[in-house]
């Protein structure tokens, strides 16, 4: 189901001008491709609690972390609200499941990456982070 999950999450992507834009690099699950430029998205699950499993149905909130790095602290909050204009509730389409809706769980925050870290370009000064938690309620 994660992997559905991504792909929905990217055919969203990819069908929402804003996103395709202004978030260059593009989109990509658990990890970015090493010498991606910068703006880019990772999406990445986090472990998430079944809801109700009755009579071979079993319903789930899967937590999902969207993460958009880019040069420049405004840069990135930019496009973090690029983001949440299209994934807050919204429904996405699981081939083979009954979508309940998706909602964010929290409020984006902000980090400046570490020089060393894998998120950040050598290139660059300043690569800072934004991430939101989403949750998929799924059945």
């Amino acid at each position: 189901m994660v992997v559905a999950l991504f792909d929905a999450i990217k055919t969203k992507f990819e069908a929402t001008a804003a996103l395709t834009t202004g978030i260059t690099g593009g989109i990509f699950y658990q990890e970015v491709a090493a010498g991606t430029a910068t703006p880019y998205m990772v999406v990445s699950t986090l472990p998430s609690e079944l809801v109700d499993a009755y009579s071979n149905a079993i319903s789930g909130d899967l937590k999902v972390q969207f993460a958009v790095f880019g040069e420049g602290a405004r840069v990135v909050a930019v496009l973090m609200e690029s983001v949440l204009a299209a994934y807050d509730n919204t429904t996405l389409t699981l081939t083979g499941n009954t979508n309940i809706g998706m909602y964010r769980v929290d409020v984006p925050h902000q980090m400046l990456q570490p020089a060393e870290g894998a998120y950040r370009n050598q290139n660059s000064k300043d690569v800072w982070g934004s991430y939101v938690t989403y949750c998929y309620s799924v059945q």
